[in-house]
Parts: C-alpha cells; structure tokens; sequence
C-alpha cells in the first residue's frame, strides 16, 4: 500500500502567521499564506497539511480554513483525494515564443483563457530609460498601458507597456483590453523583431497584492523590446508574472550543424527568426510604474 507521509507540525509552523490587526479577511490572508506554501511545495506525492492541522495552526475557525482551502481546490491549486487527504497540484502554463507572440491563444488552447482588465491607459511623460530606447527627450509623451491578466478569476500577470506618440493614436482602451497589443501595432507599423529577457524577481507589496500573493513570493518578470523594420523600438515594457501560473523552458541542440540555439520543443520556449532572447535571474524587485500623467 502506498504511502503518503503528511507534513509534521513543525515543518509548517513557521509559515507566516495571520496579521489580525489587518483589514484584509482572515480567509485572504490564510490563503494567500497557503498559496505561498503551495509555491515551494517540492514532492507533490506529499500530503497538504489537513484542514485540522491548519485550525491548530493559525487559531481559526474550521469555517475560515474551508473557506481558503476550497477557493484553492476550485482553482486547481490543491486536490482532495477521498480517503487520502489534500495534495497539491498546480498546472502551469508554458509560453511558446514564436513570431506571432501569441500568447493569449496559448492560454486559451490550453483551456485557460485569459481576460484582461485594464489599470491604468493614459498619456505620460517617459523616464529616462523608456526615453533613450524611444530615442526621444525625457519627459516626452508616450502611452502607457498598465493591464492584469486573469485566468478564471485567478491573476497571472501585470503587463506594463510604453507606446511612442505617433503610434498612440491607433490604439484605444477598449481595444487593449480585447486583443494582443503586438496585432494593434501590426496594422500600424511594420515589424522586424523582438527583445525578450527573462529573470526572477521578488514580488515586493504593490504587485504582491495585484497577484494576490505574498510579500517576497517569487515571480517571474518577461522584459521585451519591439523594433519596426526601420531599427527604431515601437514599444518597451515588462510583464510579472505569478511563479505558480507559467513556466519556460528550453532545449539547445548540441550538433555541429547547429550554428545557432533552437528553443522549442514540446512545451518549450521557441526561438525563431526575429526573436532574440536571454535568461537571467536576479532577485531584485520588479520597476515600478511611472508616476506622471499629462492631461
């Protein structure tokens, strides 16, 4: 008979503990302390700690801890199994690089669509950073689009994308907010490659809360560079992503008529003509969102 050992008190007694003095709701903040716990769950033949086991710890009530564990049940975090108790089994996603950068289809072909809402679409003057690659003065205006990504309720990403202004006009929020932002600028302007970098990061506690996560969880931030056929960048931005939700991989073929990395494969990372991509980790803070909006 198989055996499924089930954590021992100690080895979850030092999650974070409920903040009661905060107004977030007890059942929130349990689950969010238990997704944390989901993230660093390494042998998913190991039992979750029993909703007993979690009254004992945190001092609530059976009602509260049902209450988390189902909504992580109900988003494919955690499974019961009946007679064996509670493991956890989150599914990822893996993004495909690939000309078209499809990535909404790729959710959606793997049964979790995505809907986007939109934070913030405004005109803004550009940091120095998003200034120099748009090669224009700091402080000049661009759009920035802040959007999160969500999957049956659950958030994904933040996207943070910074269009120049003479491509501004061709796009609208409700278009941003329905369709890939790299189509809108397909119809504007034409193409030549992408820029993509990939690292780790801490999630500090403005995105924490946008992810529904907690403080110092790891994500994953996608940096990107778009470039018309004429060399200038038609857009810069970042995306972050819950750790939990996605995933990339890699294969590098190692014959000697290789001349260059094939990144692809089944679920993997593809990496084709006019893609260029890097991977790093670095455990620092995502940047932050500009600050300044011009009327």
């Amino acid at each position: 008979m198989a055996h499924w050992p089930s954590p021992k008190p100690q080895e979850f007694s030092d999650w974070p503990t409920i903040d009661r003095a905060s107004p977030l709701p007890l059942y929130v903040q349990l689950k969010r302390r238990l997704m944390s716990a989901i993230l660093s769950w390494s042998d998913p033949e190991r039992r979750f700690p029993t909703d007993d086991d979690l009254v004992r710890q945190y001092g609530l009530s059976r009602h509260t801890v049902r209450q988390a564990v189902q909504e992580l049940v109900r988003e494919g975090h955690l499974r019961r199994v009946q007679g064996l108790g509670t493991f956890v089994s989150v599914q990822k996603v893996s993004e495909q690089f690939t000309p078209r950068m499809d990535f909404i289809d790729q959710w959606a072909q793997s049964g979790r669509p995505l809907s986007l809402e939109i934070d913030r679409f405004e005109r803004c003057g550009a940091d120095r950073e998003v200034a120099a690659a748009f090669g224009v003065p700091a402080g000049e205006e661009v759009l920035y689009i802040k959007r999160v990504r969500l999957s049956a309720g659950i958030p994904v990403s933040i996207d943070h994308r910074y269009i120049p202004a003479w491509l501004a006009d061709g796009f609208s929020r409700e278009a941003a907010a329905r369709v890939s932002l790299l189509d809108l600028l397909k119809r504007q302007t034409d193409l030549d490659h992408g820029e993509i970098e990939i690292e780790s990061a801490l999630a500090d506690p403005s995105v924490a809360e946008k992810l529904e996560i907690m403080e110092g969880d790891a994500v994953l931030v996608r940096w990107l560079r778009y470039r018309d056929t004429r060399g200038q960048y038609v857009l810069v931005g970042w995306s972050t992503y819950r750790a939990d939700q996605v995933r990339y991989s890699m294969r590098v073929p190692l014959g000697r008529q290789s001349d260059r990395p094939d990144l692809g494969g089944d679920s993997a990372v593809e990496a084709k003509p006019g893609l260029s991509l890097s991977l790093r980790a670095r455990p620092t803070t995502p940047r932050t969102e500009p600050a300044n909006e011009i009327d």
